[in-house]
């Protein structure tokens, strides 16, 4: 899937070369690109055993990014760094070490990473991508600059209100976000401001995955795949309480929408923690937001 997220997507398939290996990197992969990123891990491990000595960076990239997914961002860093001492132009591989240390408050590494990136994602063409690493390079001083804790206490951090409302008029002035904060998100972001960039991650992966169902399908009910989807993720990273946290806090005295629609989005909402609680893979999400008669596809 992010990249859930929400690291950036796009797991590298690339042939392997030690034929032994080569049916636990397949098996592997299989279960990544369906979400299942424990199998997917133990497979990839087992082909590495075989193959101790294994060149492809591809194989490094695709461990690190699942690592990530499950929040172990220590082992992310571990392999995204091999993935990019094989592979320097990979941009992908910087972008997701910036996510990795930025999701452990170390943020003059996560500011590094980002730089690259934006810069081999410049080299490329990219500029899609490139502005991505920009918002995080422009986010860390002005978010993370104002978090403070007592040394070495990392429990109980906050950063001001105002300095996030500050921070988010700015962004969309820029055109990173398509519309501000509500208030009651700038409450759970000043009081998450380590979860920040994750949060934004899932939004906007949840968003384009959408966008891009609905393209390929004009039958695919966008708002409300998107919603569920956005939801799903939350609840299989932070679980069901943050989650219905963060969605009832983004609909909160906001203006923007129908009643209707507001309707629909918390039922969706709610959908999607169902989805995750039952264990279901996000590879299937979409087929039950088309199939499942309890969806609500449209406002009503």
């Amino acid at each position: 899937m992010i990249i859930k997220i929400l690291f950036l997507s796009g797991l590298v398939i690339t042939n392997v070369y030690c034929e032994t290996a080569e049916e636990y990197f397949r098996r592997g992969r299989g279960y990544l690109e369906k979400g299942d990123y424990q199998n997917g891990i133990h497979e990839i491990n087992k082909g590495m055993k075989f193959d101790p000595g294994h060149g492809d960076f591809s194989v490094y990239y695709d461990l690190g990014v699942s690592y990530g997914f499950l929040g172990k961002y220590h082992l992310a860093i571990t392999y995204l760094e091999k993935a990019a001492e094989l592979n320097p132009n990979h941009a992908d591989s910087y972008y997701n070490l910036g996510i990795a240390h930025l999701s452990l408050r170390q943020y003059e590494e996560a500011s590094k990473n980002f730089q690259k990136a934006k810069e081999v994602f410049q080299g490329l063409g990219d500029t899609k991508n490139a502005q991505k690493a920009q918002e995080y390079l422009d986010g860390i001083p002005v978010l993370y600059g104002e978090v403070s804790t007592e040394p070495g206490d990392l429990t109980e951090i906050a950063v001001d209100k105002e300095v996030i409302r500050s921070f988010a008029d700015d962004m969309c002035k820029k055109g990173y976000l398509d519309k501000a904060p509500t208030e009651a998100e700038l409450d759970l972001f000043s009081e998450n401001p380590d979860r920040v960039a994750r949060l934004k991650e899932i939004a906007d992966y949840s968003r384009d995955k959408a966008k891009d169902a609905s393209r390929a399908d004009a039958n695919v009910p966008e708002d409300a795949y998107r919603h569920v989807l956005w939801s799903y993720l939350l609840t299989m990273e932070y679980g069901a309480q943050f989650s219905k946290k963060v969605t009832d806090a983004h609909e909160t005295n906001d203006d923007t929408n129908t009643p209707a629609q507001h309707r629909m989005d918390f039922h969706n909402n709610a959908i999607g923690r169902e989805y995750a609680e039952k264990g279901y893979k996000e590879s299937d999400v979409l087929h039950y937001v088309m199939t499942d008669k309890h969806v609500m596809r449209y406002p009503r």
